[in-house]
């Protein structure tokens, strides 16, 4: 690699940290390192927490709940989750022949069904494969390592 002070690229031994991986310094955050510092709960940790709650039967709750036909009066606030209203809702959904709602009761009770998947070479034979000697991974990594950067459409 260059010298730094040419083209403000820096050299192969600034690109690595002590004993750490090429391309990242320690302490600097990295791509796809998980959830950034400070942020203290994610999505599903927050749709549990509010499903947990006891309902609220104003606004938008009240609404939803009216517009599925449920009797507000047999909903206790203080002893129904959203959780158990969306359950009611779903259910009550299903039973009026809502298909996604009687997919989603299906999938969250049964489990989702395993899909086949096959996985075959041309034609549906087999996969055509064979064990690389050194050299020819030493070649192989060499033509990488020269193509890299270039696109590969080219």
């Amino acid at each position: 690699m260059e010298d730094s002070s040419k083209n403000g690229l820096k050299t192969e031994s600034e690109s690595v940290s002590p004993g750490g991986h090429p391309l990242f310094k320690k302490g600097e955050p990295r791509p796809g390192a998980g959830r950034p510092k400070g942020q203290k709960e994610g999505y599903s940790a927050s749709l549990r927490r509010l499903l947990a709650k006891n309902v609220d039967l104003t606004g938008a709750v009240k609404r939803a709940a009216e517009k599925a036909g449920l009797d507000l009066n047999a909903i206790d606030p203080k002893t129904t989750t959203n959780a158990q209203l969306l359950a009611r809702v779903t259910m009550d959904l299903a039973f009026a022949g809502e298909l996604s709602a009687i997919r989603e009761i299906a999938d969250r009770a049964e489990g989702k069904p395993s899909q086949a998947v096959e996985v075959s070479g041309p034609e549906g034979g087999p996969i055509p494969m064979r064990v690389l000697s050194r050299e020819e991974l030493a070649e192989l990594k060499a033509k990488i390592l020269a193509d890299e950067g270039n696109d590969i459409d080219q």
